[in-house]
């Protein structure tokens, strides 16, 4: 009889904690799991999800947009709550031996699991700013989700570190398996533009640094003086408040023919086949997936240091103190004027990035999984 494990996902958006957690899952797949699985809410993955195993989606009724009917009942009966507990109490019934949780979000479904058989296990990939966040400005509750886990997946060395000195979890109770990223991106072409093009990517604003991103490129450009380069920044929403003030700063700056803000790619591979480099400005980023995709597109990595988890695959000498843009920009302008390192630091970056795909981490995932069990 398979072993059953039970999945839950915050949601099913093509980010990079999302994109990991399906890929492990497609591994335990792979190795003879039954899986059941929870999307928070739906997404970009949803049918990627449905493919390995019974998925359900949380809250799945619409009250909202539903008839009037609908509407005068949930008055009286909470549907949504009727249907997600008629799906808790179906998996409890299954008895699963293990319970993934996704990010320290979920607290609302995993509660229901506390007080049974089931090992608890929460892979995390948020750091202090994110926790307070969800903890201040959601109806989560990740402390209490903390306490009950029996084992913590770290998506870093940051993350475990910050979850045993912030939250006093064992190190014993620890595991650190960063971001997996696909075995190959579909029509990967390693074919870069003639323009030196240095690119940054996510969600604008403060968390992601794409104002950081900004100050790299005005540092190189009007200090600096180096005007034949081209920035490029991936992820901006269409008519939002954060694309319009970075706009707003781009002709400020007097930068309008060098940087360029464009809306989020389903497929980004365009974009990573555009840029020579890859700017990771996030002030706080446990383990961007990107950072793995831009290095299997062959492109070196820049970050700031005590940010997250992405110094532990950039090189020595492309991780710089916290907002120094003045070398980082400076690093750039090596780079653009030094080819050979260029071309050295890249196949590095692939290499590095190589280690942390689906097909090198199936063995690693085994393993751990037969440990928990």
């Amino acid at each position: 009889m398979k072993k059953k494990v039970l999945i839950i996902s915050h949601d099913a958006n093509p980010g990079g904690a999302q994109n990991s957690i399906l890929n492990f899952s497609k591994i335990l797949s792979s190795i003879g799991f039954e899986l059941h699985i929870i999307l928070k809410q739906g997404g970009l993955l949803k049918e990627e999800f449905e493919k390995l195993g019974t998925c359900y989606m949380w809250n799945k009724l619409n009250i909202v947009n539903s008839n009037f009917l609908v509407r005068i009942i949930n008055k009286f009966i909470n549907l949504n709550y009727s249907y997600n507990l008629k799906i808790t109490k179906k998996i409890i019934s299954l008895n699963p031996e293990l319970c993934i949780s996704n990010t320290i979000t979920n607290h609302e479904i995993v509660k229901d699991f506390y007080q049974t058989k089931t090992k608890i296990i929460t892979w995390v990939h948020e750091l202090s700013y994110m926790f307070s966040v969800i903890e201040k400005a959601s109806l989560e509750n990740p402390k209490i989700l903390i306490n009950n886990t029996d084992f913590f997946l770290c998506a870093s060395t940051a993350v475990q570190k910050y979850l045993i000195k912030t939250h006093s979890v064992p190190l014993e109770n620890t595991y650190g398996i960063n971001e997996i990223i696909n075995d190959k991106i579909e029509g990967i072409h390693i074919k870069k533009s003639k323009i030196f093009t240095v690119g940054g990517c996510g969600a604008l604003g403060w968390r992601k640094g794409s104002d950081l991103f900004l100050r790299v490129a005005d540092e190189l450009i009007n200090t600096l003086h180096v005007k034949d380069i081209y920035f490029e920044w991936l992820g901006a929403q269409n008519n939002s408040i954060g694309l319009l003030q970075i706009q707003e700063e781009i002709k400020k700056l007097g930068l309008e023919k060098f940087v360029k803000v464009v809306p989020f790619e389903i497929n980004s591979n365009k974009f990573m086949e555009r840029i020579s480099l890859f700017l990771m400005t996030s002030r706080e980023d446990p383990f961007p997936l990107v950072n793995l995709e831009a290095g299997l597109y062959e492109s070196p990595i820049l970050c700031f240091g005590g940010t997250g988890g992405s110094e532990e695959i950039a090189i020595k000498e492309n991780i710089f103190r916290y907002s120094d843009t003045l070398s980082m920009a400076k690093r750039v302008k090596f780079y653009k004027e030094n080819t050979s390192s260029l071309e050295t630091d890249s196949k590095i970056s692939y290499q590095k990035a190589s280690e942390f795909t689906k097909q090198s981490k199936t063995k690693e995932v085994e393993e751990l999984i037969y440990k928990l069990l």
